[in-house]
């Protein structure tokens, strides 16, 4: 399987260059986001200096989801820039033959979409069904898991520990990957995402068809979007 990528950010209008970090690779098979909390500005940190850096050692080379966030958690320990001060929450995602792993440490998200067929009267449709989502980690409302330089990182085996919550999936071609930080999620109820992504189906897989990612099947599905 391929994973065809795209990103973008929009950051608030308060916040000049947003506090959200992303990162995306279809060579990698690999995807991110951080959010950086915004009360590191009262330590003279930059939100969106943090999450970047932050992700940046997650991705720095290609490894399993889980051992991307750990080493991030660690790196950020030794890092001149994250001993400042601040912190963020952290999501990364890697596609390894068939199987979609996400590790999610505070409260951004992911959602695995599969089209499938849908109908309603005489009419067919292909629409969105949610075959996994992650679920946030939070304190109390606001305040979600995060990663800081101070932070002690114990095992996530241990009793009480905050550690991020890794769950994977079984993926096939066709399905859709939205990963977000809180930003989007706090402001868009899934089923808005559903009914938004739904009319745009037939364009998204004739895209991916001209890519081959259907692999033999990809002339079908062609024929099937024109």
């Amino acid at each position: 399987l391929k994973l065809l990528v795209g990103a973008h950010l929009v950051p608030h209008p308060d916040k000049k260059d947003g506090e959200d970090a992303f990162y995306a690779s279809s060579r990698q098979a690999a995807l991110g986001v951080a959010d950086g909390v915004g009360g590191s500005k009262r330590e003279g940190v930059d939100p969106g200096a943090f999450s970047r850096r932050l992700l940046a050692h997650a991705v720095t080379e290609r490894r399993p989801a889980d051992e991307a966030v750990a080493k991030a958690r660690e790196a950020v320990k030794d890092d001149v820039l994250c001993k400042k001060g601040g912190s963020s929450t952290l999501l990364v995602a890697t596609l390894d033959d068939a199987t979609l792993s996400v590790s999610n440490l505070g409260d951004s998200a992911l959602i695995v979409l599969r089209p499938t067929p849908r109908k309603r009267g005489d009419v067919v449709q292909l629409w969105p069904r949610i075959l996994l989502r992650t679920h946030d980690q939070t304190h109390y409302f606001n305040c979600p898991y995060q990663a800081s330089a101070s932070d002690e990182a114990p095992a996530d085996a241990d009793l009480g520990a905050c550690g991020a919550d890794t769950i994977a999936a079984h993926v096939r071609s066709g399905d859709l990957v939205i990963a977000a930080t809180d930003g989007y999620w706090d402001n868009v109820f899934d089923s808005t995402t559903l009914a938004t992504i739904a009319p745009r189906l037939p364009a998204l897989w004739a895209a991916a068809a001209h890519q081959n990612a259907f692999g033999g099947l990809s002339k079908r599905v062609q024929r099937m979007t024109d």
